[in-house]
């Protein structure tokens, strides 16, 4: 007899079926899905008792087959898993690729071979042979799906045929005991199918077996079987399918049997029976048993998750057993849920399964497989680095990085022996260590893999490596330190993933061993077989908190459930991808009488019930949690399902947000929880303990008493309450600046921006970690020395700037930027295509300023007086040599000039000071006087003095190669693109307003061109020059004197609308003074 039951899952729903199961005669089978097989074991023994195991047993399709063959035979003893399943279909596809008349060019394609075992396990769940397929490609209409269907019967009949010669495929056993089940006399008794939700028509095949055997209770998760609404249709469906097939067979049906919950008033129950709803009834009230929470990140979700339980274990007597923990994306809180649970003395078990490629041993082997397939690259060699497997200090491994990312080796760098390219602050010795013992694992396997070598070939080498490094001992020395670090579960953890991949390659030599393989082709098959498997955790306690994913938990009606990550985008999870056969086919093949899920609707569908699943799961309270931003500080949204019910389901439910302000201590519970708070709000009042919140000063005296918290709150104290220093010693002035400060107008505007940031830089050396590429500086420099070079070679020849032409100039210039990058980068010179793009364009930007300076010279009376001038000891002008009141140096002020010009005007001597700039510069006064850009001043009063001459001109020159709008030209000759191109390039500045300056200065060019700075405050008297001057000296020793008494506060200058300190500063977490 069939017997079904259906209802919605309901403690009242298992309290029946407990009762008919308790009331069965005879043997009492469970048949359950695969990853349900523990929990209802656990069930058994919590429901009827230890020795009911005896009467009642636990079977899954699996164990049904393993049942039959052990009593009937044949006896299978070699199974292939999800890795050998990856091996054969590759070995499939290496068989197949020239043969295939469709699919040739998508086996090409990485990541086919996932897609292949997928479709052929489906295949077999659904009962689907080769010649099924080749019977549905000669009946199709449709050319395109034939050829299709024919590639893959005959990969299918490839598949089957590898896989007979080595082993046995378990998805093939409840084919091969369907016909055997009519003579296992022992299947006797009553069969309750539980928690099933759909079958394969190979599943219906064995059930309908079963039926012949004993009684069989169905109970299935709907609301109707003949009228279902339609989330629930395809269970519905499930039922009618089975009730025909009892009656085709012969077995009575008795009636269907609704069992419903008893609750309909509560707000669960309301949820349960309107979220689906059309037209949701109104709630009229704020739902007392459904929460949602809003917090800011992952990481306070999974805290807020742990406070509560916290608190309602302390508050309503709850033990840890009473909580479910659900996510849909478990791997955003698996590697912080154990340290936090842990913090609040929680026991929780992460009832998850991940890929092993994400663990650290496969992700080397496959990280040093790749270099043997594709070459060294910097995320490879750091894959090997951060495993943590190679005993490699940290120190070691985090300089190489720094380095790596410095320098970014090329391939032909990594192929030497031995680095010799050594940047500021790196000791290449060491860096050749580190690298010689990260790169021993890849350049083993490169020197012993060279030549053509089969797979078994392969993996003896790979298995020789391991014992060489002693990997195996490494692997047991982690183990260990996990143990003793009373953490035995990932113990456990990283030895299931050694056997896993001792096991992959054992199943790769023994599948494929005397085949010929490429080392890219070997790569991406033991990284697709290691994604084959996955490993999970075993419960280390009872009776802890579960932390699951919502598509394997089992709805028991846990009393309280706590939901995370319910925003948009991650549950309900999309779906896109059809696999190798689409919907469209797959509805074209039912019509050819090949059965298959149609996958899309199918996965929609079936999220639309995890949804429900989740929503119906507990049985007194449901906890709703959502992040309003990822670890990065992108924003998220709420999930729709939050939405719904909110603004559905219960318009007068509430969102808290304990991360908003309000109560510091909404939802923190727990000593660890609350101690935190309390360093959180020391922090704010940088350890004032006046400046705290009443809250905070309780939160202090209880735990400035608490023996357990008491030192570490007094280190917190220490730490947080100790100021940044605004002051240095005199002792820690010249133990890091020396006996005499060295000083520069860079240094000193930087200083007076923020005395603070010029610490950090000038003072402890910090600096943002090196990266590759085209700097600034570097560009700089090789512009500013290809236009020393240019105009030092015209002086040399007699610095007639009239016989110069623009094509003469700008190949010029073209010729010495393209030799100094090349001196200066060789390594990216050489590399890189885009550095020489960039050189291209410095060449372009160089000759334009070099062709602008050879016009000013024709029109002025001003010549060089000589470019990139040095103020140092010894330099072109002598470095300015600062002194205290005592008369004793304590400063040198160097720095250097990027061009100064000359001119005798009126019997006078006048100097010009020109300073190249990549964008547009102005001088300002204020800005000026204040000393955060008074550079030209400095250096033409230096300069002024040394020569005995007066200041003509201090500007700031743009260099830049404009390109001019077609429309602007009226006749389109060289003169008016001249003088168009001259009006975008910037002089800024103050320029002498004496006229005979002006007029000698610059009478413009030959084509209107002009080469004075713009505005009404350009032209300044010299009086008034000569002021300024004297401001920025006595601001120069102000500066200097300060920098020399330890000054270093953090008091950034900030001027509206011109000038921000902060605004591109790096050091801004290091001051607090960061957003």
């Amino acid at each position: 007899m069939l017997n079904i039951i259906y209802g919605p899952d309901s403690a009242d729903k298992d309290i029946y079926i407990k009762n008919k199961i308790d009331s069965a005669d005879g043997s009492v089978w469970i048949l359950v899905p695969e990853q349900f097989s523990l929990s209802a074991e656990k069930s058994v023994i919590r429901d009827f008792g230890i020795t009911a195991q005896a009467r009642i047993k636990v079977i899954t399709f699996s164990r049904l087959c393993n049942l039959v063959l052990s009593k009937l035979g044949p006896l299978r003893l070699k199974y292939v898993d999800g890795a050998g399943r990856q091996i054969i279909a590759a070995r499939t596809i290496r068989a197949l690729r020239k043969k295939m008349r469709y699919l040739g060019s998508a086996m090409q394609r990485r990541g086919f071979s996932s897609d292949l075992v997928e479709l052929i396990s489906e295949f077999k769940r659904y009962g689907v042979s080769s010649e099924l397929l080749t019977a549905a490609a000669q009946g199709t209409d449709n050319d395109e799906l034939s050829s299709k269907l024919e590639d893959i019967s005959l990969i299918l009949d490839t598949f089957n045929g590898y896989m007979n010669e080595q082993a046995a495929d378990a998805e093939d056993n409840l084919t091969l005991i369907c016909p055997k089940l009519s003579r296992c006399d022992f299947l006797r008794g009553h069969l309750f199918i539980l928690h099933f939700r759909s079958f394969t028509p190979v599943e219906y095949t064995a059930i309908g077996e079963l039926m012949k055997l004993m009684d069989v209770t169905a109970a299935m998760s709907c609301d109707s079987i003949d009228r279902p609404s339609s989330l629930f249709e395809p269970i519905a469906a499930t039922c009618r399918r089975l009730a025909e097939l009892a009656e085709n067979l012969g077995t009575e049906v008795s009636e269907p049997i609704s069992v419903l919950s008893s609750d309909t008033e509560s707000d669960l129950a309301h949820l349960r029976l309107n979220y689906f709803s059309g037209r949701p009834k109104p709630y009229g009230k704020r739902p007392e048993n459904i929460h949602i929470f809003k917090l800011s990140n992952a990481y306070r979700e999974a805290e807020a998750a742990a406070d509560l339980i916290i608190r309602l274990c302390r508050t309503e007597n709850r033990r840890f057993s009473d909580f479910l923990i659900l996510a849909r994306d478990t791997n955003t809180y698996n590697r912080i849920m154990p340290a936090i649970f842990s913090s609040r003395g929680i026991d929780i078990f992460l009832d998850t399964r991940r890929s092993i490629l994400t663990k650290p041993l496969p992700s080397m082997l496959c990280a040093a497989l790749e270099i043997v397939a594709y070459g060294y690259s910097y995320d490879r060699i750091m894959t090997i680095a951060r495993a943590g497997i190679l005993d490699v200090p940290d120190y070691c491994t985090d300089t190489f990085e720094n380095y790596l990312l410095a320098v970014a080796p090329s391939y032909a760098d990594w192929n030497k022996d031995v680095w010799e390219y050594s940047p500021d602050g790196y000791n290449i010795d060491e860096i050749n260590s580190t690298r010689a013992a990260l790169c021993a694992l890849p350049q083993y396997l490169i020197k012993n893999l060279s030549g053509r070598k089969t797979a078994g070939q392969i993996c003896d080498v790979i298995l020789k490596a391991l014992e060489k490094f002693k990997l195996s001992d490494r692997i047991k020395s982690i183990c260990e330190d996990f143990r003793q670090a009373d953490m035995p579960y990932l113990a456990d953890e990283y030895r299931q993933v050694w056997n896993s991949v001792i096991s992959v390659l054992a199943q790769i030599s023994a599948l494929m061993d005397n085949e010929n393989i490429t080392w890219q082709d070997f790569y991406d098959l033991f990284k697709s077989s290691c994604g084959g498997i996955s490993v999970g955790l075993t419960p280390q306690t009872q009776g802890g908190v579960v932390f699951s994913q919502i598509d394997r938990f089992r709805n028991e009606n846990t009393p309280i459930v706590i939901v995370l990550g319910m925003n948009d985008g991650v549950f309900p999870r999309p779906h896109t991808s059809e696999g190798l056969i689409s919907d469209s086919e797959r509805l074209q093949l039912k019509n050819l009488g090949v059965q298959l899920a149609p996958v899309l609707d199918a996965k929609l569908s079936e999220e639309q019930l995890l949804i429900y699943s989740t929503l119906t799961a507990a049985s007194e309270q449901l906890y709703l949690f959502y992040s309003s931003a990822d670890n990065d500080g992108g924003m998220l949204s709420p999930s729709p399902i939050i939405k719904r019910i909110t603004d559905r389901v219960f318009d007068k439910i509430e969102t808290a947000a304990p991360d908003s302000g309000g109560d510091p201590l909404l939802g923190i519970e727990g000593k660890r929880a609350a101690f935190d708070t309390l360093c959180s709000m020391l922090a704010k009042s940088k350890g004032s303990l006046d400046s705290l919140p009443s809250i905070g000063k309780i939160l202090y005296e209880y735990f400035s008493e608490d023996k357990e918290y008491k030192k570490e709150l007094d280190g917190v104290i220490e730490r947080i309450s100790s100021p940044i220093p605004e002051k240095l010693t005199r002792k820690s002035v010249r133990a890091i600046y020396g006996d005499t400060l060295m000083l520069s107008a860079t240094r000193l505007e930087k200083y007076n921006s923020c005395a603070f940031a010029y610490f950090m830089q000038y003072g402890l050396l910090a600096k943002e970690r090196d990266k590759a590429g085209i700097k600034s500086q570097s560009m700089g420099s090789i512009q500013h020395n290809a236009l020393y070079r240019y105009f030092s070679d015209i002086a040399r020849s007699g610095g007639d700037y009239f016989a110069i032409t623009r094509e003469n100039c700008f190949s010029r210039i073209y010729d010495i930027v393209k030799n100094i990058a090349q001196e200066k980068e060789q390594l990216l010179y050489q590399g890189s295509s885009y550095y020489k793009y960039i050189v291209t364009r410095m060449q372009g930007i160089t000759a334009r300023t070099a062709w602008e300076t050879v016009k000013f010279y024709r029109s002025s009376m001003f010549r060089p007086l000589g470019n990139e001038l040095t103020i140092k000891t010894g330099g072109d002008l002598p470095a300015l040599s600062l002194k205290d009141d005592s008369g004793s140096e304590f400063a040198v002020l160097r720095g250097q000039i990027d061009r100064a010009d000359s001119a005798v005007i009126d019997g006078k001597n006048y100097i010009s000071i020109i300073d190249y700039k990549s964008s547009k510069t102005e001088l300002d006064a204020e800005l000026a006087k204040a000393g955060v850009k008074f550079q030209p001043l400095l250096y033409s009063d230096i300069i002024c003095k040394r020569m005995k001459a007066s200041p003509a001109a201090m500007l700031y020159m743009q260099m830049t190669d404009p390109i001019i709008n077609a429309d602007d030209l009226k006749s389109g000759s060289d003169g008016e693109v001249e003088k168009l191109i001259n009006n975008e390039v910037s002089f800024g500045g103050w320029l002498n307003s004496d006229s005979l300056v002006v007029a000698g200065y610059s009478k413009g060019g030959e084509n209107g061109e002009k080469f004075m700075p713009k505005g009404n405050t350009s032209l300044v008297s010299p009086q008034e020059l000569e002021d300024r001057i004297n401001a920025a000296n006595e601001k120069i020793l102000a500066s200097a004197l300060e920098i020399y008494d330890g000054n270093i506060k953090a008091e950034p200058y900030v001027k509206k609308f011109k000038y921000d300190a902060c605004e591109y500063c790096p050091f801004g977490v290091s001051c607090g003074k960061a957003d």
